[in-house]
């Protein structure tokens, strides 16, 4: 039986911590930067990037940061940039915040 679209997501691989360093590598984040973007504590993110154990929600926060700033996940250790080719109303990563969240 194959799983349906919510299922198979459901089944994906946590991210990698390579893949984390290659996402913030592409968006020219540092640790620092990250954490600001993302409003998680950089000594909640160091662990993560040394393959400590992931909190799920931090993991959805960081994800979700990295795919709207372009970033694609393949597999369960690649990452690349996706295409740019957005519409009018994006709004840059760094502009992101609650109020304008989607």
């Amino acid at each position: 039986m194959i799983p349906d679209a919510v299922e198979a997501e459901a089944m994906r691989a946590v991210m990698q911590p390579v893949q984390m360093k290659m996402a913030m590598a592409a968006l020219d984040l540092d640790l620092d930067g990250l954490a600001s973007k993302a409003g998680i504590a950089r000594s909640d993110l160091a662990p993560l990037l040394a393959g400590g154990t992931a909190n799920s929600e931090y993991e959805h926060k960081l994800q979700a940061l990295f795919e709207l700033g372009g970033i694609e996940f393949i597999g369960d250790d690649g990452v690349r940039l996706a295409d740019t080719t957005i519409g009018d109303d994006a709004i840059a990563v760094e502009s992101m915040s609650s109020y304008n969240d989607r």
